[in-house]
């Protein structure tokens, strides 16, 4: 069986990180790369959180990228 070839696009939000660990489980998935969009969070606070899932699950060759798109509904700083 080949692996599909996925490039994970997320927005920062906690479904997204378990997504995430759920992805690099499965064997079936190759993960190529992660692009973080700032629709629904702090753009820096999720880069390093997804930076560090993938140092916790040793998987440190998996680029992780900011998207230049921004969301239509920033995230509210009073949050």
């Amino acid at each position: 069986m080949s692996k599909k070839r996925v490039i994970f696009d997320h927005d920062g939000a906690i479904d997204d990180f378990l997504a995430l660990i759920l992805l690099l489980t499965m064997p079936e998935i190759e993960l190529l790369g992660i692009v973080v969009t700032p629709a629904d969070c702090y753009i820096q606070a999720a880069l390093s959180i997804t930076n560090k899932i993938l140092n916790l699950l040793g998987r440190r060759d998996i680029a992780v990228s900011e998207s230049t798109v921004r969301g239509i509904n920033a995230f509210p700083p009073k949050y």
